[in-house]
């Protein structure tokens, strides 16, 4: 069994060791023909007291002045044996989105449609002394 289509890979978040919150600065993905979308955090070590790590799946419908949340994975406080993934269909749900806006919706849910391929993943990190070592990949065809 083959895919539809060749299935396309970008690094969103390297691979390092974090103790403050940030983001990715914005993303450009020239593929205008995606279709869906598959998001992969992957955290590798987590240290400090009550650490928590909160990611967020971002676009800009402005060409990145602006970003409004897509998706806020799990929130994640230890090592994940297996990653966590986003499944998102590039502009299929329509529905009504209030209250949404940069890093302002619930842990595992979802915001607005993802319409834009203009990206930008958000970490918010707590705790004492907290350190998350994590990547945030995205695939997509």
């Amino acid at each position: 069994m083959s895919l539809r289509r060749p299935l396309k890979t970008q690094n969103l978040v390297p691979s390092a060791a974090r103790t403050t919150s940030g983001n990715s600065g914005a993303i450009v993905i020239n593929d205008m023909d995606m279709k869906n979308v598959l998001v992969r955090l992957s955290v590798s070590a987590a240290s400090g007291t009550s650490p928590t790590l909160d990611v967020y799946f971002q676009q800009s419908l402005d060409g990145g002045q602006t970003f409004v949340d897509v998706a806020h994975f799990l929130q994640v406080t230890a090592a994940l044996t297996n990653p966590h993934y986003l499944n998102l269909a590039v502009g299929a749900n329509n529905s009504i989105s209030s209250g949404v806006g940069d890093g302002t919706i619930a842990a595992n849910s979802l915001g607005t449609s993802l319409v834009s391929n203009v990206w930008r993943i958000k970490w918010v990190i707590g705790g004492t002394s907290p350190s998350f070592t994590f990547a945030v990949d995205a695939f997509y065809a």
